[in-house]
């Protein structure tokens, strides 16, 4: 069972009637077994009762058109400026993808550089070709293990 202070929270939502089937039931069963929660209820209700008696207030005649001149002057300020950004996001927009275009192409340039350019002495692949079937054969492993080091 919960303890009076949480019971006391929920009151005001009690006798608006928002609480959950599960939270009123709680509250009921509190206030079967708890006088000071009953007699907070009833002096809910009590305050509830006079303020729903209470005149309603009137406002002062200039309230209504103060309140309406400043909704229209933020009407007004956000039409303006629901359009102001477009001149700056187009322009904007079309240079960022100018710029993306150029880097593409240039990265893309530079990742076909041929293999000379990057190394500048080394011969071209068909000179290396030539040069592994025209150079002469490694002499075999055994005539190199057998023969005595100097």
């Amino acid at each position: 069972m919960k303890t009076c202070s949480n019971i006391e929270n929920l009151l005001p939502l009690y006798e608006e009637g928002v609480l959950s089937d599960a939270e009123k039931r709680l509250v009921e069963e509190h206030l079967a077994h708890c006088d000071a929660c009953f007699r907070e209820l009833a002096d809910l209700r009590k305050a509830a009762a006079l303020v729903r008696g209470l005149p309603e207030a009137a406002l002062p005649p200039w309230f209504e058109q103060k309140i309406m001149a400043q909704v229209r002057r933020e009407a007004e300020s956000r039409a303006k400026n629901w359009f102001w950004p477009l001149r700056f996001k187009i322009p904007v927009s079309i240079a960022a993808t100018l710029v993306i275009a150029v880097l593409a192409v240039f990265i893309y340039r530079t990742g076909e550089e041929p293999v000379q350019s990057v190394l500048p002495g080394a011969p071209p692949p068909a000179a290396l070709e030539t040069m592994r079937q025209t150079a002469p054969a490694p002499p075999p492993e055994s005539a190199k293990k057998e023969a005595p080091a100097p």
